[in-house]
Formats: structure tokens, sequence, C-alpha cells
């Protein structure tokens, strides 16, 4: 919401649509699929974490939040990096 207008289209959409790609990739990883499947789809999920920490990287730099809201929502996305790579170790087990 403390975005400007210009970038409704732009920098903040594609934020929303990395944060929600992280959850929607390990939804459809969880689908039945054969274990190589799902490795692929939560692949998915970490490249949008990594997608969500630059577009935030970005916001930082524009001004659009501070430092403080930066540092939080970074540290929030390492921890569920670190619950992806977990599962996703856990699903390599069972190939």
């Amino acid at each position: 919401k403390k975005f400007p207008a210009y970038e409704l289209n732009n920098l903040s959409s594609q934020l929303l649509r990395a944060a929600d790609s992280i959850g929607l990739n390990i939804a459809e990883s969880s689908a039945g699929n054969t274990p190589k499947e799902q490795l692929r789809f939560l692949q998915y999920s970490s490249r949008s974490v990594t997608e969500l920490v630059a577009c935030l990287l970005k916001a930082k730099s524009r001004g659009y939040i501070n430092l403080n809201e930066y540092e939080r929502f970074y540290f929030l996305s390492v921890e569920v990096y670190k619950m992806i790579s977990s599962f996703k170790r856990a699903v390599a087990a069972r190939k």
C-alpha cells in the first residue's frame, strides 16, 4: 500500500506474484506427483523466494519500505527458504 501508484503494475505486482508463487508451487508439489516432479515444483518455490528477496531489495532501495521492514521480510524469507530446503531433502530421500 505504500508503493507509488505507478508501481502497481510493476514492482508491487511482481512482489505479490512471487510471494503467491511460493505457496502455490508448494501446494502443486504435493498434488500426488512423483518425487521428481515434487522436487521440480519445490525448486520453483525456492526460486520464487529468491525473486521475492530481490523485489524487497529493490523496494528498499527505492524508498518504498524502510530498513526494518526489509529486514523483517528478508529474515522471514530466509526461514521459508530453509523450510523448503528441508522439504526438498525429505522428498529426495524418498527417491
